[in-house]
C-alpha cells in the first residue's frame, strides 16, 4: 500500500484532517502557500473569509492538475489565516468539502498578516501520487 493513514490508537478523528501519512512508491508534488490573488494581482473576495478560502482551494486544486494529482492525493496541508474563528466557524467546511476520503494531515495557524493587508488566508499543499497513477 504506497499511501497509509497513521492512526494512533489514542486520535480521535475529529475536524475532518488526519494525523499523517506514510507514503512509499510514488511521488511527491509540493505546492507554495497560495493566497486569493488573481492573475492580475487582484485580492478576490476582500474581508470575505469563505470567499478567499473557495477561491484558494480552487486555485490549488488546478496546481495540483498540473502536477498529475487530485485533491484526493493530498497528505499533508498548512493554512495560514488571520481570524482562526472566522476560519474555524465559517470557512472550515468549505475547506473540509475539497476532500472526500483520507483527509489531509492539517496545520492551522493564526498569524497577525499575510503577504497583503487583504489577504485573510493562504493555504499550501504536499500531495503524493503512487507509482502506477
Amino acid at each position: 500500500m504506497p499511501k497509509t493513514r497513521i492512526v494512533p490508537p489514542q486520535w480521535k478523528a475529529h475536524n475532518k484532517y488526519s494525523a499523517g501519512f506514510k507514503v512509499s512508491g510514488g511521488s511527491l508534488v509540493v505546492l507554495s502557500g497560495k493566497g486569493a490573488v488573481d492573475a492580475d494581482g487582484n485580492i478576490v473576495g476582500v474581508g470575505d473569509m469563505v470567499a478567499q478560502t473557495r477561491w484558494v482551494m480552487d486555485m490549488l486544486g488546478h496546481m495540483l492538475e498540473v502536477g498529475g494529482a487530485t485533491m484526493n492525493d493530498v497528505i499533508k496541508s498548512v493554512i495560514y489565516v488571520t481570524d482562526v474563528k472566522s476560519f474555524f466557524e465559517d470557512a472550515w467546511p468549505v475547506y473540509a468539502s475539497y476532500f472526500k476520503d483520507d483527509y489531509p494531515a492539517a496545520t492551522l495557524v493564526g498569524v497577525t498578516e499575510l503577504a497583503f493587508p487583504e489577504l485573510l488566508v493562504e493555504i499550501d499543499f504536499t500531495a503524493f501520487i503512487p507509482d502506477g497513477h
